[in-house]
């Protein structure tokens, strides 16, 4: 956006910048960029200590020595492509101040009117999203499913995914897992695979035979259908070539949806590249370890995770209504599944 004035960033956009510094540079980089680019040195803007609180000085320091400007272009000429650079002004003309002090007009016309939907600052959601977005990968083996990070070495996805590998009726030396798989500027990027570890299957618990047909009972509490797998390589801690791209935490608390609340399901559908879809949950059924929603799913997509409108974890996607004609598809509360691999 033309309009941004990248020589005195708000407090929010600061935040917003640093964030997408940090996570998609390192210091041999950044320091090379600095010198070649602008020719300043990394040391001569910030001192020893946490990366993030480094790059926050030398971007504190382009603001009062008046080269905001030029490190913005800087970063999006070396590094177009990285997720938190690409439409990093875009990002940060959605980030506004706050009212200094919040008092809505008497003749305001806005009301609350659920008391359950909360509102977000939209440039910290968007970075949210993104940060989603580097975490969930395609699974790739005899059957083509999705899975998520949950810890710097350790995948999510459905049992059912990996079933053939598990039961031995496929190779565990072909079960793969790609990451940053997405389409940008109308062309896929393929994104790089890592391999499952050697003792691979760290848990799981098999899927129940009422997802698999209508009026078949209900699932048992173990029924949980998931496979939490170790990978070949810590990627979220930056490996591959890539930068830290950390995990999506889950909880035992985590927060169950209510009827008529928002989800999203980040996923890989028909093994295709990464896509969002969006639904409105269903009301639930007494005694029924499931959460059910209207959001578009298709193969491929199990393993996905579900998020609330505050992308918080709450589900893992991971089967459709048996029904000739179906009417939603559902998810494995995430509570229940961190509660059985703590």
């Amino acid at each position: 956006m033309s309009d941004i004035d990248l020589e005195n960033l708000s407090g929010p956009q600061l935040g917003v910048l640093v964030d997408a510094v940090t996570e998609s540079f390192d210091e041999n980089q950044l320091n090379r960029l600095l010198l070649v680019r602008l020719g300043k040195k990394l040391a001569n803007l910030a001192g020893p200590g946490k990366w993030s609180d480094r790059v926050f000085s030398i971007v504190d320091e382009s603001q009062k020595q008046g080269f905001g400007g030029r490190l913005v272009e800087a970063i999006e000429l070396e590094r177009p492509d990285a997720p938190r650079i690409a439409g990093l002004r875009n990002t940060l003309g959605l980030v506004v101040p706050r009212s200094p002090s919040g008092t809505p007009l008497e003749s305001s016309l806005e009301r609350i009117v659920r008391e359950r939907s909360t509102m977000r600052d939209f440039g910290a959601w968007v970075d949210d999203l993104v940060k989603i977005q580097r975490r969930v990968c395609r699974v790739e083996g005899k059957n083509y499913g999705t899975g998520f990070l949950v810890g710097d070495d350790l995948v999510l996805t459905n049992y059912h995914v990996v079933e053939p590998e598990v039961t031995g009726s496929a190779l565990i030396s072909d079960l793969g897992f790609r990451f940053d798989y997405s389409t940008a500027d109308r062309a896929d990027r393929q994104g790089f695979l890592v391999r499952a570890a050697k003792d691979w299957l760290v848990k799981s618990a098999p899927y129940s035979a009422a997802d698999l047909k209508a009026n078949a009972g209900e699932p048992a509490p173990s029924e949980l259908d998931f496979a939490l797998i170790r990978l070949a390589e810590p990627i979220g801690k930056g490996s591959s070539g890539s930068l830290a791209r950390s995990f999506i935490a889950m909880s035992a608390q985590a927060p169950s949806p209510n009827e008529g609340d928002i989800v999203f399901i980040v996923q890989h559908p028909q093994g295709g590249p990464l896509a969002l879809a969006a639904g409105i949950v269903e009301k639930p059924v007494p005694g029924r370890p499931r959460i059910r929603y209207d959001a578009n799913t298709e193969r491929g997509s199990s393993g996905s995770p579900v998020f609330n409108a505050s992308l918080s974890l709450v589900s893992l996607h991971h089967a459709g209504d048996p029904n000739w004609e179906p009417t939603y598809n559902q998810g494995i509360p995430i509570g229940p599944i961190a509660a059985a691999v703590a």
